[in-house]
């Protein structure tokens, strides 16, 4: 992505965070287009890439917006793009992209799967309350992989969780729930592309902290 393209990304997020009512509204997000950048253009999307999003989650730190950017269209959203099965990315990129649709993942704690179930426990689970899907990292067999998971759906309970953010968290305990697993390789990249969207993340916070000391 060149520097003008990046330039405009930023100057989008700009203008929502400028607007003190609406930064914290999904729904300005997704007015402003920013919920289709991850979304291949075939689902309704810009098909943009970690690049662009980690632009967009740079601001919003810098700002200290609590939206689930980082879960819905980092981790969840280029997830599924690369490694979603067609009718995985039919069902929930286009709802992405209009804002209908929020994902979290949910990386802590341990969970195995076997024959299209899953069963353990789940911690520090961000918009766990509000997604439509979580992206449930587990063991099957010595590999690992990562399951599609209806958080109202049977098999699932979410427990409350204290957060020094202002994002809810909870535990997510699974019992033998319904799992859909995205093809193979899913884990790895949804690993790196948490830990690049946190450390995005993070260095808008310091930017931001060091704009505030200024």
């Amino acid at each position: 992505m060149d520097d003008e393209a990046i330039k405009a990304v930023r100057d989008v997020v700009g203008e929502v965070l400028g607007r003190e009512a609406d930064a914290s509204e999904w729904s300005a997000w997704t007015a402003a287009g920013l919920t289709s950048l991850p979304v291949p253009e075939d689902q309704g999307g810009e098909g943009l890439g970690l690049t662009e999003v980690a632009v967009l989650l740079r601001e919003a730190g810098r700002a200290g917006v609590q939206v689930p950017a980082w879960e819905t269209l980092c981790c969840g959203a280029l997830t599924l793009a690369s490694y979603g099965t067609e009718a995985q990315r039919k069902e929930l990129l286009s709802g992405v992209a209009s804002g209908d649709v929020l994902l979290s993942p949910a990386l802590g704690g341990a969970a195995e799967h076997a024959d299209g179930r899953v069963t353990g426990r789940k911690l520090g689970v961000t918009w766990a309350e509000r997604a439509d899907r979580l992206l449930v990292v587990a063991a099957e067999g010595d590999r690992e992989v990562v399951v599609l998971v209806d958080p109202s759906g049977p098999g699932v309970t979410l427990l409350p969780a204290s957060a020094s953010s202002g994002a809810p968290q909870h535990t997510v305990v699974l019992d033998d729930a319904p799992a859909e697993a995205l093809e193979d390789g899913a884990a790895a990249r949804l690993r790196d592309l948490a830990r690049a969207g946190l450390l995005a993340t993070a260095a808008g916070v310091l930017a931001g902290a060091r704009d505030l000391t200024a």
